[in-house]
């Protein structure tokens, strides 16, 4: 059994890395993968680049993928989370030379692979579907959109009032070219092949929910003060941590939402600090509340405690963007509760990966993190988009550290690199029949 993994890059984006990892998973388990990307991060083994003038072209693809959105759309929300096909292709022009017996495609955004090219192909096709790109007009992230479930058109993200919008356009497109395709699809939540389902391109093919894989010898738990005298973090206080890819910019990862709720937190724990009529303290405060403090990624680094005017109240570090999985292992392990206050995740990466070094979630009751985090037993799931509920469930976690024990076992039962390539393998067996006994 041959595999083809086909995705723009391999990290540090949420769908490159779960390709790489499916890569190593599969090369593990004695399956022959190779992955063919644009831009590449993890230096695997069987990984292909376009080389010399092509990837001159390919860099181009992704600028002319720009250029309708500049040029159309110059209002559309700075928040927004859009992409085009204009200018993509040839992603599967050299591929298709080695007579691959399979293609699997990811993330194909960037100029990497235009959805016409699917018709090519003569061979079976698995597309999992990381965002919600594949069944929209161009959006990423659908909020309370529901036009994917008819032709798009009217784009909020786009800021346009037109039903033939650019996204309409792109709709129709989408829907001519999977017309004459065979696609079988994944999904890695339960969340998001509910909306492949309720969604008018895509809802005719076949969809299974397979989760991304997380290497659990990795993401482990590590000694916590180890960890965090490696990481310049203090030794005995609470740590919050929060962090993602554009952490403090991206509208969808809650950043709005984490700063309401660290302000609730600060302020109770300030009202716990003072003194009641008979002199003594209302609660917990000089062992537990005073000395919570928050620890950034995927942000700008600094060394030592800083006072954040986005987070007041509460000391902030920042360890920068970690790329290595081994150096965020650690992060998470030297954490007492990972906040991950999303409001909508097509699996929830940064969750999975913190459970499976034992530090508990709290996040909102939302998307894929509902496949990942169980309420009060690995974590604590927040009603969406209470920021004072989100700071209970921040309380939750710090108050019942062994929340993240039982999240880790779950991790290894159900989302580790093995357990995951083996339901990939089980897939491809059942569209490659003459296949099976290879």
């Amino acid at each position: 059994m041959r595999i083809e993994l086909i995705g723009h890059n391999d990290g540090p984006s949420g769908a490159g890395k779960a390709m790489a990892r499916l890569h190593s998973g599969l090369v593990g388990q004695g399956i022959s993968s190779t992955m063919h990307v644009a831009q590449s991060h993890s230096l695997l083994e069987q990984t292909r680049m376009p080389e010399g003038s092509h990837r001159a072209i390919r860099s181009l693809r992704a600028v002319l993928g720009r250029i309708p959105l500049k040029a159309i759309y110059p209002h559309r929300s700075a928040s927004s989370h859009f992409s085009t096909n204009f200018g993509a292709g040839g992603a599967l022009r050299g591929i298709l030379k080695t007579a691959p017996e399979l293609l699997h495609f990811h993330w194909i955004n960037g100029g990497f692979c235009h959805v016409a090219e699917f018709k090519t192909p003569r061979v079976p096709m698995v597309w999992t579907i990381h965002d919600s790109w594949p069944f929209t007009g161009g959006c990423h992230v659908i909020g309370d959109c529901e036009r994917f479930t008819q032709s798009c058109g009217s784009c909020p993200q786009l800021r346009s009032s037109s039903k033939w919008d650019l996204s309409r356009v792109q709709h129709r497109t989408k829907r001519k070219a999977y017309a004459k395709t065979s696609l079988n699809l994944i999904t890695p939540s339960v969340w998001m092949k509910e909306q492949v389902q309720r969604s008018a391109l895509l809802s005719g093919f076949p969809v299974q929910v397979i989760p991304n894989a997380i290497d659990t010898t990795v993401f482990r738990p590590f000694d916590r003060l180890e960890a965090r005298s490696r990481l310049g973090l203090p030794q005995n206080a609470r740590i919050i941590l929060y962090g993602a890819i554009n952490a403090r910019s991206d509208t969808n990862k809650g950043f709005d939402l984490f700063q309401k709720a660290i302000k609730i937190l600060s302020s109770n724990a300030q009202a716990a600090a003072q003194p009641n009529r008979s002199g003594q303290g209302r609660g917990r405060t000089e062992g537990a509340q005073k000395n919570t403090v928050l620890a950034l990624f995927g942000t700008q680094r600094w060394v030592g405690p800083r006072s954040d005017p986005a987070l007041p109240g509460l000391p902030v570090y920042s360890p920068g963007t970690l790329y290595d999985d081994l150096s965020l292992a650690m992060l998470y392990s030297a954490a007492d509760v990972m906040c991950v206050p999303s409001r909508q995740e097509s699996f929830g990466q940064t969750a999975a990966e913190a459970l499976a070094c034992s530090t508990p979630v709290a996040a909102f009751r939302t998307s894929g993190l509902k496949d990942i985090v169980e309420h009060k037993e690995s974590g604590y799931l927040a009603e969406p988009y209470d920021p004072e509920d989100l700071a209970r469930a921040m309380e939750f976690c710090l108050q019942n550290p062994a929340l993240g024990n039982r999240g880790r076992q779950r991790v290894v039962d159900q989302f580790d690199s093995a357990v995951v390539s083996r339901s990939h393998i089980e897939m491809y067996k059942s569209i490659l029949p003459l296949q099976a006994d290879s």
